[in-house]
């Protein structure tokens, strides 16, 4: 289910600063702007990530906001969209604090 709120888009920023601070250097090498990743961008299709890549960017979200993220509620497709992920987690991230798990993602700049 999708929450739209101010908390949850600062947190789609925050992951999405993961995100890119996370594969900086390999998406300068790819000619991509750090500041200018779009939504739209596939970090698989682009070869920022492998699928190992992508398991280890999933552990590292996980780690990052304390607590497992159930991805089977987000499209194939759209796991590897920086986007779709980003406010996927920030939704995750708001319904593990509705129900009482803890996460700093929100407080702390990524």
């Amino acid at each position: 289910m999708a929450i739209d709120s101010p908390e949850v888009d600062l947190v789609v920023q925050d992951v999405t600063r993961f995100i890119i601070d996370r594969y900086a250097t390999e998406l300068r090498v790819h000619g991509v702007h750090l500041k200018q990743v779009p939504d739209t961008f596939d970090l698989l299709s682009e070869g920022i990530v492998d699928s190992l890549g992508l398991m280890e960017l999933i552990t590292a979200l996980g780690e990052k906001v304390g607590f497992e993220i159930d991805f089977d509620g987000l499209d194939a497709e759209e796991l590897t969209i920086v986007g779709p992920l980003a406010r996927y987690v920030a939704n995750a991230v708001r319904e593990g604090q509705m129900i009482g798990q803890g996460t700093g993602l929100a407080d702390e700049k990524c």
